[in-house]
């Protein structure tokens, strides 16, 4: 719990705010995974668990399952939805949450491979490069942050944040903290997810924890 001096002072009695957003993967649905799991058979639990959720409670799942039969079920979506959404839960959520850099690199290779001329958002460019770089394909990161520079030359407007993605997974953190800062300056969203495992080389840096204190007094006062 923390106070927001801002809404306390508004209202004029002491207002506290319970920031799920802290939370590792985002959201309070971790707290409900965790829940389920754990007053869920073991037998059940062995046939696997799913979860139609293609969001934080996907994640969250992942995330408490760490088994692969739970990354199976967590990544799995409504038949309906697009198999874009699919690949692109595979690559985000689960994998990204687990840290498995490598299995998600494969899949954003072969995405990528399969479909070169699809809708590649820079948003979505920027964080694939970046588990690119975090599984040691540093070459193939070095072409995304190629393509983003060159999309912004031409005029396309490209978040900071999605050359803070690549710059993070390349390992050079003095330039991603450069861009996220920025990207704080120009009120990008992708900055909410600044708490997930991937920024963990970043904590500590006084410019990134600076950035963050900034990001969530935002997010508090909104």
């Amino acid at each position: 719990m923390e106070e927001s001096p801002v809404l306390s002072q508004q209202f004029r009695v002491p207002v506290y705010l319970k920031l799920e957003f802290l939370q590792t993967t985002g959201s309070f649905k971790l707290r409900g995974a965790f829940f389920s799991l754990l007053n869920t058979s073991p037998e059940i639990r062995l046939k696997g668990v799913g979860t139609c959720s293609a969001g934080n409670h996907g994640w969250a799942l992942a995330f408490a399952g760490q088994e692969e039969e739970a990354i199976r079920r967590a990544r799995e979506v409504p038949r309906a939805w697009p198999e874009w959404h699919q690949r692109r839960l595979h690559v985000i959520n689960t994998y990204s949450i687990l840290g498995k850099w490598g299995e998600a690199s494969e899949v954003f290779q072969t995405w990528r491979a399969e479909d070169p001329d699809g809708i590649w958002s820079p948003s979505l460019l920027g964080w694939g490069g970046m588990v690119l770089g975090l599984a040691g394909h540093t070459a193939d990161a070095e072409e995304i942050l190629a393509e983003l520079l060159e999309r912004r030359d031409a005029g396309d407007w490209v978040p900071s944040e999605s050359f803070a993605w690549v710059c993070l997974g390349l390992g050079r953190l003095d330039e991603a903290v450069d861009f996220l800062d920025q990207a704080f300056r120009a009120g990008e969203p992708g900055l909410a997810l600044i708490n997930l495992g991937p920024f963990e080389p970043l904590r500590g840096n006084p410019r990134f924890e600076a950035i963050r204190s900034r990001v969530f007094g935002e997010y508090v006062v909104r």
